[in-house]
């Protein structure tokens, strides 16, 4: 959201500002929340750009099910810092029962918004005792084809 203001000589100026507006799910009921994600890709360790991501967030749809603001994690938007034209959205999760971590991903195929390619999250574990949310998505580029497994680990922000 962009803001404008002006001081009392006179001076406008604009920013922009992001605006968060979030329900904390007790990850037991419900996974909504807002999360710091650290993300690895393929397995290596994720360096500082990686870390701490600020911030993921998941919702609850009328619906019922949820969905993630990136399935990818922030990898592209904040890790590698291109921003919000690099996300992969759209990432829903039908919840069976979290405290069995007994999930389905109903919206299967999934595309990063510039790079393209499909995408399915296909793993969901919750921890509520940690607050931790690790979701598994992987990548198949477009040709020549790569494959890419994204995991986000998430930690939810409390109020």
């Amino acid at each position: 959201m962009n803001y404008k203001a002006t001081n009392s000589d006179g001076f406008s100026a604009n920013a922009p500002r992001k605006v968060i507006v979030y329900k904390t799910g007790d990850l037991i009921n419900s996974i909504e929340g807002l999360y710091t994600c650290t993300i690895s890709r393929n397995g290596a360790i994720p360096s500082a750009a990686y870390r701490n991501i600020k911030y993921i967030y998941i919702w609850k749809n009328a619906d019922g099910t949820y969905e993630i603001s990136d399935a990818f994690g922030g990898w592209y938007e904040y890790g590698r810092n291109i921003g919000v034209g690099y996300i992969t959205p759209g990432g829903k999760i039908n919840v069976e029962n979290i405290s069995t971590n007994s999930f389905t991903f109903p919206n299967g195929q999934l595309t990063n918004s510039t790079f393209g390619g499909t995408a399915k999250i296909t793993n969901l574990t919750v921890d509520a005792a940690t607050k931790t949310v690790v979701l598994t998505c992987v990548w198949n580029t477009p040709a020549p084809v790569t494959v890419y497994t994204f995991i986000a680990t998430m930690k939810q922000v409390q109020p």
